[in-house]
């Protein structure tokens, strides 16, 4: 279904731009592009995918996610899960394709597991999360097919994830500080009265 979707698509493209050129030609044209394309899409998808598995499968994301979840077992205010992650990083990819964003879905989603991981850390130790989540990010990352570039990038959003807007040093970073913020459903929360957020910081309405 994916190489008829690309199909059609190369078949319009052609028809808009080439001239003096056959229904017959078009299509074989289109078919031998449209299939290639879908391909390429295919294999990255399935690059994003090995690689998200490979930073949750690594003994040390392992390591500081049991320790987070052992730590907040009790833990009556929003807790830190695996839900949290994938939803930052789910709502800032929307959020970057609403604005017309150039983005790598890779560097969204590994920033969005990493982006906590560093918490149990600031319980038994008193580091910031973002710096401890940080460092143990770029230890992670070498080993999960990302790119000096990529890693580069996964960090600072990590890095800037708590801090507000004037700090942040470009829209993506923004965008995933938004979506940290808005992936929590205060308006639900039993334990809301005893949150240390302001009620103008709180998601006390539905919204997107």
């Amino acid at each position: 279904m994916k190489e008829g979707i690309f199909l059609e698509e190369a078949v319009k493209l052609i028809k808009e731009r080439a001239v003096g050129i056959t229904q017959t030609e078009i299509r074989g044209i289109a078919e031998a592009g449209g299939y290639c394309l879908a391909e390429d899409v295919f294999a990255d998808g399935k690059r994003l995918m090995d690689c998200l598995q490979k930073i949750w499968e690594h003994p040390l994301y392992q390591e500081h996610y049991r320790k987070l979840q052992k730590l907040e077992r009790e833990r009556e205010l929003c807790c830190h899960t695996l839900e949290h992650f994938l939803d930052v990083a789910r709502l800032t990819y929307i959020y970057a394709l609403e604005e017309g964003l150039s983005v790598s879905r890779k560097v969204i989603y590994a920033a969005g597991l990493l982006h906590d991981i560093g918490k149990d850390l600031q319980y038994t130790d008193g580091i910031p999360h973002e710096e401890s989540s940080a460092q143990i990010a770029a230890r992670i990352l070498p080993d999960c097919e990302v790119s000096r570039e990529e890693q580069e990038i996964i960090v600072d959003l990590i890095l800037t994830h708590r801090k507000k807007k004037k700090a942040c040093k470009a829209r993506l970073n923004e965008l995933f500080y938004k979506a940290d913020k808005g992936s929590r459903n205060c308006l639900i929360c039993p334990a809301s009265s005893q949150c240390s957020w302001s009620d103008e910081k709180k998601n006390l309405k539905i919204h997107y």
